[in-house]
């Protein structure tokens, strides 16, 4: 193993690395992912993704709601040590759950906020650090509380549903075109969803969640005319 004595009055450089990231930061704010994430707001298709989520049933999971009370109390023991302020949200209308700290600095020089921080990367979805107008240090957390209740399967239709009605976003993406089946099914899905939509006049995508909820996986050998029947049961419903 190599190793080095030095003793005072030993001559060492200090070693320094230093880059400034700004322009080639400038740069990448205008490359195509940019411009991917600008057309999927401007197209509307992140709107229509969370609408169509936020119309799912929804649950709260113990587990969730355990890791946000104790990131709230580390949190709140953290701006009461350094006279800051927080806020903490439980939102039932936009399904999410969210952790405001405003600090005058941010320093994790402990035990206790070193495992904060340890918490934050463990526990939250996400966690971000700016500065503000006044000079403090927000630090802002989204915290998983919900979940909601329909399968990944579901989920992924619904995506591409709200990623089709975009037809620049889909070029951009380049997304592969449905096998031939497949593209069938997606007309035929769409046809039953407008007649029960304009027969009972209930939301498009609660309609979609319904009749995946009523279809089981016996179901999926006869899968069309399990559909059709669930679409009558709903329009009989509504009448």
């Amino acid at each position: 193993m190599d190793f080095a004595i030095w003793h005072n009055g030993g001559s060492m450089e200090n070693s320094i690395y230093e880059k400034d990231y700004a322009e080639e930061h400038e740069k990448n704010r205008q490359s195509e992912d940019v411009d991917i994430l600008a057309q999927a707001i401007s197209g509307g298709f992140l709107k229509r993704l969370d609408d169509s989520l936020r119309a799912i049933p929804k649950m709260i999971i113990p587990e969730y709601k355990a890791n946000y009370e104790y990131l709230l109390k580390m949190c709140d023991d953290l701006a009461k040590q350094l006279g800051g302020h927080i806020r903490g949200v439980v939102d039932y209308e936009r399904w999410e759950a969210a952790i405001d700290v405003v600090l005058p600095y941010a320093e994790f020089a402990n035990q206790d906020g070193l495992l904060l921080l340890k918490s934050m990367a463990e526990k939250a979805l996400s966690v971000t650090f700016r500065a503000t107008d006044d000079g403090n240090t927000r630090i802002r957390l989204y915290v998983p509380y919900f979940e909601n209740l329909i399968s990944d399967e579901g989920k992924e239709c619904l995506k591409y549903d709200a990623l089709i009605k975009d037809a620049d976003l889909v070029k951009m993406l380049d997304v592969p075109k449905l096998p031939s089946g497949l593209e069938a099914f997606v007309v035929f899905m769409n046809g039953l969803l407008d007649s029960v939509e304009q027969a009972t006049q209930r939301d498009r995508t609660e309609i979609f969640l319904e009749l995946l909820n009523r279809t089981k996986a016996d179901d999926m050998n006869n899968i069309i005319e399990r559909l059709e029947q669930v679409a009558q049961e709903l329009i009989e419903e509504g009448n």
